[in-house]
């Protein structure tokens, strides 16, 4: 938890690339999705962005995506990051898709809006993903504001 405390401390992408750097074999799988997310935030389209760093910490993501502890919130902020950076990372968004496929029954409508969103923001279109998303998701729609649906009408509109 200590390490959280630290990366949301973090002022600025250099100093969150430091703290990933020494610490990335330690993370646990919520904290490297979290490492992700927060690069996103900070990046603030600074020449200088840390794409090694990212690239490690983005594998790691990859490699513990199957891992129980890599849940619905973690996908999500993953998928946010990778958009939100314009890193269009095929082979790992077809891994966070097919998790994401696997786990949806898990999904909060906040996370299946950002990870369809993603997906649609970097044109990446994932057929099982979308098809899951609309027969077995969206039956619950009463459960999604008005913003989540027009984020998923966005992202299909467009893929």
């Amino acid at each position: 938890m200590q390490i959280l405390s630290q990366m949301m401390k973090c002022q600025d992408v250099r100093e969150l690339a430091d703290l990933c750097d020494r610490f990335l074999p330690f993370l646990e799988s919520g904290s490297v999705a979290f490492a992700l997310y927060r690069f996103a935030k900070l990046q603030n389209g600074r020449k200088d962005f840390p794409r090694a760093t990212f690239s490690s910490v983005l594998a790691r993501a990859v490699s513990d995506i199957d891992n129980d502890y890599f849940n619905s919130k973690c996908l999500a902020n993953t998928s946010w990051a990778l958009a939100t950076l314009l890193w269009n990372d095929k082979p790992a968004l077809s891994s966070l898709s097919l998790r994401a496929c696997d786990r949806l029954a898990s999904f909060r409508p906040q996370e299946i809006s950002n990870t369809v969103w993603a997906f649609g923001a970097l044109d990446h279109f994932e057929r099982q993903l979308f098809e899951a998303v609309a027969s077995n998701r969206l039956a619950q729609s009463r459960e999604y504001s008005p913003q989540h649906l027009a984020n998923i009408a966005w992202s299909f509109a467009i893929s």
